[in-house]
């Protein structure tokens, strides 16, 4: 107790030695322990308890209430289990719990004091906002993914739709820029199908367009007519006119055929160098050689540019009987040998 202030205090001192071992004196002070409560008063503590520092003993050495120091305040069994360092202890007869962090020289422990009850209702408290939390999180996120699910089902089936059709016009607008990638793919497509099929002189389908689209027809037993057509003298137009004249009527045979033969959706196909075959499908093998005859006719009757110039073909044509490929057009082959033979410009049948 102060002498002067009547306070409860504690004195702390150490000696001071100097560096010979030689006792200089003490320096000591005074710990008013009333004033030191006060800022025990002023802590917030995190949930209801209460802070204080005891001695060994479990006596209060430091309290927010005055009147409470130097009285035992732990019983003793649960000082004997605190250790060194921090840690918590519960004492089932009160039903409370002890927070603890231990200090040596002087050999003092700082506790925080608080019920279980609070404890338990602070988890409880806690517990039932997580609770809530993840319930409004889960309703939140299974109503957006039910709008996911509605919007992203419509704009995956327009992008579908558009790349199934190339008509990117019905696409949403917030794929636009997928929208234009598939319209360039789309273009870029039939580029490559066009530049893959189609001969690039005369407009024509090419000859692995014709492989291709007699291997179909074999495969599924479909009947069809085959015609090869190989234009008369064309050497000759060559040495006499030049190549160049020779590329003119290639295109120009090839325009009068397409003609013919394009508003009926029969292919016609460039076979090689100037002989072009003509695939004629089971609807238009009776009048293949009519249509062949018009084209022809249409090819004889073409004024030319070149003074002199004249233009004619030959063509043997043959039905498909189940053989295999390379037996009918060596017989189509041989019907336009014969047509040559006879003085050109004609079409015999195999």
């Amino acid at each position: 107790m102060d002498y002067f202030t009547h306070h409860p205090t504690i004195t702390i001192f150490k000696p001071i030695i100097t560096p010979e071992g030689k006792l200089k004196g003490s320096l000591a002070f005074h710990l008013d322990l009333t004033s030191m409560g006060f800022a025990l008063r002023q802590m917030v503590a995190p949930v209801q308890g209460e802070f204080f520092v005891v001695q060994r003993d479990g006596k209060v050495v430091l309290h927010s209430d005055p009147g409470a120091l130097f009285k035992p305040f732990v019983r003793d069994e649960l000082m004997d289990k605190m250790t060194s360092g921090e840690g918590q202890l519960y004492e089932p007869g009160s039903d409370t719990w002890y927070y603890y962090y231990s200090f040596t020289n002087p050999d003092w422990f700082v506790i925080f004091r608080v019920d279980n009850a609070t404890l338990v209702n602070l988890t409880r408290h806690e517990t039932n906002l997580v609770i809530g939390g993840f319930t409004l999180a889960a309703i939140i996120i299974i109503l957006f993914g039910l709008y996911l699910r509605h919007a992203s089902r419509s704009v995956l089936m327009n992008i579908i739709n558009a790349i199934k059709t190339g008509d990117v016009k019905r696409a949403p607008r917030l794929e636009a820029m997928l929208s234009k990638a598939i319209e360039t793919n789309k273009q870029r497509e039939l580029s490559y199908v066009r530049q893959a099929t189609i001969d690039a002189l005369t407009g024509c389908k090419n000859r692995r367009a014709f492989d291709s689209d007699i291997a179909a027809l074999m495969n599924d037993h479909q009947p069809f007519a085959l015609a090869l057509v190989d234009i008369d003298n064309f050497k000759s137009i060559n040495d006499t006119w030049g190549h160049l004249n020779g590329d003119i009527v290639l295109r120009n045979v090839a325009r009068e055929g397409l003609q013919v033969l394009q508003p009926l959706e029969i292919s016609l196909y460039r076979y090689g160098g100037e002989e072009f075959a003509v695939v004629f499908p089971a609807e238009h093998i009776d009048n293949a050689r009519t249509l062949l005859e018009t084209w022809r006719i249409n090819v004889e009757r073409r004024t030319w540019r070149e003074d002199g110039l004249t233009v004619t073909f030959s063509a043997g044509l043959g039905e498909w009987n189940m053989e295999p490929l390379d037996k009918l057009v060596v017989s189509v082959d041989e019907a336009l040998y014969k047509a040559k033979q006879q003085g050109k410009n004609r079409i015999l049948r195999a």
